[in-house]
């Protein structure tokens, strides 16, 4: 992975209104043989869809020949859709949301309907090569270094060019999302390092916090450090941040490789540092009892960090009471609402509807923060010279000013140390959850791929950033010159806009598609084994590190046999 490239200006010129306006056709009116009509199934989950309406909108204005139409879904039909062919569907360009088809790519010729063809899906190379009007650079070379690595199949040995048959159309950020008015209230402080997130849990449990809602001014509210769905957690996202920080970009995607750094093929991926203190900084956050020895007792309720009970909500539930904390009452059986959750860039959108006057207001707001550096990175070989994690933070701070000095205020390090610190801050989770194919028998393949040139440039990147309030795709871009940025998403630029090294849960390789590796093979979610009501249910980290490295070991001959690996 490389470092983002500096942003790029761009001009915004007639940005329409808001997409729900839009005048872009609703689907479902496609002529079979109509090459000018693009039908489009769009993922209406988190994101919505006026984003790229509103691009629609203005695509067609500028195309008058070429009609765009929409299915908003919940759930992609694409996955049964490819296997039948065109007499099932008539859609043109899936922006789709879920686990992505390199089984499929990588499966050669297909015969759909009797009629052969050399992929299910239409190269979409052309288009990742195409320079939009009026710019001079590739759609390629727009695109964040680290996406345009996950997306490019390019190997040198079966795809011996740049090779792309599908490309992403939401970045899908994640991270720890905040009360930032809470935060600002009470004077926690935004954690640098793991240890100092645990201690501002500490202090959110300690304090006593109460109503400024102008309906519940001075009422008592149970305030957790942490809240978050069982059924959707997010918590993935972020400890798999802390496993990369430790571990270092390359052994973390050798992994997804089934690989060791020499590129030998063994199950002992599963067995690295960076994944054991993931496991050791979950239980710190989320642990409802601690393992001694061979006892395990309940944690002092000074330690414990997310009330059970809260995560029993559906999603939009703890999202809603994460979100209207000030309206929270006091509840003698618990928490009723958190100052931080996991989530992603989608929570304003899919929350808007029910929060607009507050969010418009500033009387609701939240942020995201950057991901905390784990400070297990403490035992890492480069870091012996920084002392403690007071060094540490002074160090992330020096970092985050862009310093470049081995020695500042509070700190005074060796070369590796700063070096493998600047790198574990700048690490962030990219989503490839989100991405756009072009099924191989439609008939208006010239048209959906012009769409999407113009989808992807500067033009088409800034209606849909400023339709959304920050929405964004991994393309650069220069979002400060756009008018309407929430408060939310312009945290979100403030933290990852910059030298952020994106990494994937990389599903691109064999052994994870045909071989179905996978980083977590049991006790997942995690989460749901450590922030537990019953001590019965409670699995303490070492033990899970353990069974996950025992699972891989013990299926690795049939993931080498399933991905075709002789090893």
């Amino acid at each position: 992975m490389r470092i983002m490239k500096k942003l790029l200006v761009l001009a915004l010129a007639g940005v329409v209104s808001f997409a729900c306006l839009s005048g872009a056709a609703c689907g479902g009116a496609k002529h079979r043989n109509d090459e000018n009509y693009v039908e489009i199934q769009i993922y209406d989950r988190g994101y919505g869809t006026a984003g790229i309406r509103a691009v629609a909108d203005k695509f067609m204005e500028k195309n008058s020949d070429i009609t765009i139409g929409f299915t908003a879904v919940n759930d992609n039909t694409l996955a049964t859709d490819i296997y039948t062919g065109p007499s099932t569907t008539s859609t043109d360009l899936y922006l789709y949301g879920g686990d992505n088809f390199f089984n499929l790519i990588n499966s050669g010729s297909v015969v759909l309907e009797g009629t052969r063809y050399d992929n299910y899906f239409e190269p979409l190379t052309d288009v990742a090569l195409a320079v939009p009007d009026g710019e001079s650079r590739y759609i390629k070379d727009k695109m964040l270094d680290s996406y345009e690595e996950y997306y490019n199949l390019k190997d040198g040995v079966k795809w011996k060019e740049d090779t792309y048959y599908c490309l992403p159309w939401i970045g899908g950020m994640t991270g720890i999302i905040y009360n930032s008015k809470m935060f600002d209230n009470y004077g926690w402080e935004i954690p640098l390092t793991t240890d100092q997130l645990v201690e501002v849990c500490k202090d959110i449990v300690a304090e006593e916090i109460y109503s400024t809602n102008k309906n519940s001014v001075g009422q008592k509210i149970n305030v957790a450090p942490f809240s978050y769905c069982i059924d959707a957690s997010y918590w993935r996202e972020i400890y798999m941040v802390w496993w990369a920080q430790y571990d270092g970009v390359n052994t973390f995607e050798n992994f997804f490789k089934g690989q060791d750094a020499n590129g030998n093929y063994t199950p002992n991926i599963a067995a690295s540092e960076g994944r054991r203190y993931m496991f050791e900084v979950m239980d710190q956050l989320l642990g409802t009892y601690v393992k001694e020895g061979d006892n395990v007792t309940a944690r002092p309720a000074s330690e414990v960090f997310c009330d059970p009970t809260l995560c029993t909500r559906s999603y939009i539930d703890t999202q809603s009471t994460f979100m209207n904390a000030e309206a929270a009452r006091v509840n003698t059986n618990g928490a009723t609402t958190s100052a931080m959750m996991p989530n992603g860039d989608w929570l304003e959108n899919e929350m808007y509807n029910n929060f607009s006057s507050q969010i418009q207001s500033g009387e609701v707001e939240f942020k995201m923060m950057k991901t905390p550096v784990t400070s297990a990175i403490l035992n890492h070989k480069d870091c012996e010279s920084i002392a403690d994690d007071n060094e540490l933070r002074a160090l992330i701070t020096a970092i985050d000013s862009d310093s470049e000095s081995l020695d500042g205020e509070g700190y005074d390090v060796e070369p590796a140390a700063f070096d493998k610190v600047k790198a574990a801050r700048g690490i962030a989770l990219g989503s490839n959850r989100y991405s756009a194919y072009i099924p191989v028998f439609s008939n208006a393949k010239e048209a959906a791929k012009k769409f999407l040139i113009f989808m992807y440039s500067d033009e088409g990147l800034a209606i849909n950033t400023q339709t959304t309030r920050g929405q964004d795709m991994p393309f650069e871009y220069d979002y400060e010159s756009l008018d309407g940025i929430s408060t939310f998403h312009q945290s979100k630029f403030d933290v990852y806009a910059t030298n952020a090294d994106y990494v994937f849960n990389a599903d691109k390789y064999a052994v994870c598609y045909r071989g179905q590796l996978n980083p977590f093979m049991v006790y997942h979610p995690i989460e749901n084994k450590l922030n537990v009501s019953s001590q019965r249910d409670y699995v303490d980290p070492y033990k899970i590190f353990v069974e996950n490295y025992n699972e891989i070991n013990r299926r690795w001959n049939n993931i080498m046999s399933d991905a075709g690996i002789d090893w």
